[in-house]
């Protein structure tokens, strides 16, 4: 496994969605102000799928755009439907 790991072959699971349509999903999420339950209905995948991507994605980001001491779920902009 270390060998194929070097290799870069050891990846698991293929990604739901491509990674245009992943940065298309933050965008959307991030600056159009649609929903979570919307962004998968438009992409056609599932909430956690959505949810997932955003963790990945925008995580680096988090420590720069969030003051410290705010849970991203708990802010009050933030929108769950």
């Amino acid at each position: 496994m270390a060998i194929a790991r070097a290799k870069g072959k050891l990846r698991g699971e293929k990604p739901k969605l491509p990674e245009r349509q992943q940065w298309e999903l933050c965008r959307m999420y991030a600056t159009d102000g649609y929903y979570i339950s919307e962004i998968a209905e438009i992409f056609s995948v599932s909430r956690p799928t959505v949810c997932r991507t955003l963790n990945r994605r925008l995580s680096p980001w988090r420590t720069i755009l969030l003051p410290t001491g705010i849970d991203p779920g708990l802010s009050p902009g933030h929108r769950w439907r």
